[in-house]
């Protein structure tokens, strides 16, 4: 004899478990102990609407100044039955009231406490803001597809310009925002000129996977004033973005290169560019500091497509700059030994880089 089974629907389905982790345990324990009532078991099988509802209204009820008394009030016998059984977008609206869109961005919690119950009233800060800043926020906030507490550091780190729903979807997390923020800072310091939407536009058609990537497309199109070195008679630097382009082509080298960096490194005072007024030459130097004393050296000149110059002129050329107090580095061998077996035998890194040479 076999008995009738009816089949199984969705609703019957046993859901996988969610027991949170977190401030949240601790207080659906107590909750639990003083209702004399199961809660955590049956909670962690709900939806999650209904988790993310009742991890809202815990949140709520820790701040006793602001709880809503009727919460407040009640025993915990009937706030753990009310948990369970009550309509998720009700339980929300009586913990916050109604604010437009709460119950909806909770939900996008999907049934996972946010890291701090502080942080469940800043989302209705957000929504219900009247400053420009929330308003953006606030989109941001209706228009994502998750939210977590990273994401809601991420709309605090992050300037008004990078609040528009497309370029937050790009940053994603909070260690992002903060990296985006202090690339952006430099940029505004080298590119003076340069509009904050513009930044905006190309995170967002960009993204934020590369910023250093990001940050050389911005210099090559913005960059001004970027040396602090004076011109003389015999040098003119790079200090545009104009001044790489047109030199780049001029000379036939990567001094406009994306993956080179050669406008960063200048940028960020590491290295200065200029141009040889008597003969064709670019002259690459690097700031260094001996410990005391910060001074400009020589690292390399470079002809047309960065050809070698002839040894005079390279000779010419550095004495010239050592009267302008801009030395020339190189590693030295032992006195007597022939240049060429130095460079095929040695075992450093510079060799190659800081080029080998006789004392000028």
């Amino acid at each position: 004899m076999t008995t009738n089974q009816r089949p199984a629907r969705h609703a019957d389905l046993v859901r996988t478990p969610h027991v949170p982790e977190g401030w949240a345990l601790p207080a659906l324990v107590r909750l639990e102990a003083e209702a004399d009532r199961r809660l955590i078991g049956p909670l962690s099988v709900a939806s999650s609407d209904r988790r993310s509802a009742a991890f809202a209204v815990l949140a709520a009820l820790r701040d006793g100044e602001t709880a809503p008394p009727a919460l407040v009030d009640m025993t915990p016998q009937a706030l753990v039955e009310r948990l369970l059984t009550a309509i998720p977008r009700a339980l929300i609206e009586a913990a916050y009231g109604a604010v437009p869109a709460l119950a909806a961005t909770i939900f996008k919690t999907h049934g996972d406490p946010l890291a701090t119950p502080e942080d469940y009233a800043r989302i209705a800060s957000m929504l219900t803001g009247s400053t420009h800043r929330a308003q953006r926020q606030s989109k941001c906030l209706i228009q994502s597809q998750r939210v977590t507490s990273d994401f809601l550091r991420t709309l605090d780190l992050l300037r008004d310009a990078y609040l528009r729903p497309a370029v937050v979807a790009v940053i994603s997390r909070s260690e992002t925002a903060r990296q985006v923020e202090q690339v952006t800072g430099f940029l505004m310091q080298a590119c003076p000129l340069l509009p904050e939407h513009v930044l905006a536009h190309s995170l967002e058609q960009r993204g934020a996977g590369n910023l250093r990537q990001w940050a050389v497309r911005m210099l090559l199109r913005h960059a001004y004033d970027i040396c602090d070195l004076e011109d003389d008679a015999d040098l003119t630097f790079l200090r545009t973005a104009d001044d790489f382009q047109s030199l780049a082509q001029k000379y036939r080298n990567c001094l406009a290169d994306e993956r080179g960096g050669k406008i960063m490194n200048a940028a960020l005072g590491l290295t200065a560019y200029a141009e040889w007024r008597h003969a064709p030459v670019i002259v690459e130097l690097i700031r260094m500091h001996d410990g005391e004393t910060m001074f400009w050296a020589c690292e390399a000149l470079w002809g047309i497509a960065n050809d070698r110059l002839p040894k005079r002129l390279e000779q010419d050329i550095r004495a010239r700059l050592r009267q302008r107090g801009i030395r020339s580095l190189a590693l030295m061998h032992r006195p007597g030994l022939d240049s060429e077996v130095a460079e095929r035998l040695a075992d450093v890194d510079p060799v190659g880089y800081l080029w080998f040479r006789e004392a000028d």
